[in-house]
């Protein structure tokens, strides 16, 4: 596309593809953001004030992530990430309601 003093312009363009991702990471935010200031809610006294297994990130607490189920569920990569956190933050439900965000926008 040529301007009107003849230079070359190229003409900005947005994909579908990026508008519904746009879309999708809005509604992700709109919908979980308000979470980052709630307290622990539901599962999360059973999975983190109580899961003493989190509580440290020493070798017997990383094994046992990987050998054992906790509360019936065998999810290694979800007890080895609330460990990470609790190691970062201790029981502030802040980082742990903001790293379920981050996980949910890369979803997309």
């Amino acid at each position: 596309m040529h301007s009107p003093d003849g230079t070359s312009r190229k003409r900005f363009s947005v994909s579908p593809a990026w508008l519904s991702c746009a879309l999708l990471l809005s509604i992700v935010v709109a919908l979980y953001g308000a979470t980052l200031h709630y307290s622990f809610v539901w599962d999360d006294a059973a999975y983190i004030r109580e899961n003493y297994r989190i509580h440290a990130l020493d070798w017997l607490h990383v094994k046992s992530f990987w050998t054992r189920t906790y509360l019936g569920h065998y999810a290694p990569v979800h007890h080895l990430l609330l460990a990470l956190i609790y190691s970062i933050s201790g029981n502030q439900p802040f980082w742990f309601h903001l790293a379920n965000l981050l996980l949910h926008m890369l979803e997309i």
